[in-house]
């Protein structure tokens, strides 16, 4: 069987088979229509259409009958932030100037840089940003990079923001925020984090206000997530 929305085939995941769509944050409130075809000869057809969005799922999201009071709780509290999240990211690309009516707990770079989350390098030696797109990445931004270059650490040069080169690290979940990336070039070990954007955004770091919000938003969801992680 197919999905043929996203021209996806089932994969088995806990004895049930799914398909699987990327959604960005910001996108959480959208529908998602996905329609399940099954090929009968050489004909493919179409037997059922449904239409969902990643609130609608948080919405529905309960926990389990019997879970110890702990765990339930934790449930809860990273629901909820993911919902959070995704309103805080809507702002963030469509409606900048409402970040701040969002309940989003501070933080400051003094509290992330002794968590570790700061970056080995000055901002005159390398920037940092974050892709928050359906597939979150951090990308690093090395003066006189080239796209096609090779870190001594095996990293190649893409086209970043503005067409400007950078080293792109993909693949970040919200578990491997905390994650230390290391990428060796020209001589010199630029040592991060993705929450290192975070630190640099906090101390506002000549970007825009909205920026300290979405680091906090980061932190927030990272905390929860572990949180959750740990009692698993």
């Amino acid at each position: 069987m197919l999905c043929e929305s996203a021209h996806t085939a089932f994969t088995k995941k806990k004895g049930q088979y799914c398909a699987t769509a990327n959604v960005s944050a910001n996108h959480m409130d959208e529908k998602i229509t996905a329609e399940l075809y099954q090929k009968e000869g050489s004909e493919l057809v179409k037997i059922d259409t449904a239409v969902y969005s990643v609130n609608q799922y948080l919405t529905n999201a309960k926990p389990e009958a019997g879970w110890p009071e702990e765990r339930t709780s934790l449930f809860n509290t990273l629901v909820e932030t993911v919902k959070l999240y995704g309103k805080v990211s809507y702002a963030y690309f469509n409606t900048p100037d409402e970040m701040s009516s969002f309940n989003v707990p501070s933080h400051t770079v003094a509290e992330l840089t002794a968590a570790g989350f700061a970056p080995s390098f000055t901002s005159d030696d390398a920037t940092l940003s974050l892709v928050l797109n359906s597939r979150t990445a951090v990308r690093l931004y090395i003066p006189g990079l080239t796209v096609g270059e090779t870190a001594d650490s095996d990293e190649t040069a893409v086209k970043g923001r503005h067409g400007v080169s950078c080293f792109e690290i993909t693949g970040i979940t919200p578990l491997k925020l905390e994650d230390d990336y290391e990428v060796e070039y020209g001589g010199k070990t630029y040592q991060f984090t993705p929450l290192s954007w975070c630190c640099r955004a906090l101390d506002l770091d000549g970007g825009s206000p909205k920026n300290p919000v979405m680091a906090d938003m980061l932190y927030e969801y990272l905390k929860a997530a572990k949180s959750y992680q740990a009692i698993m």
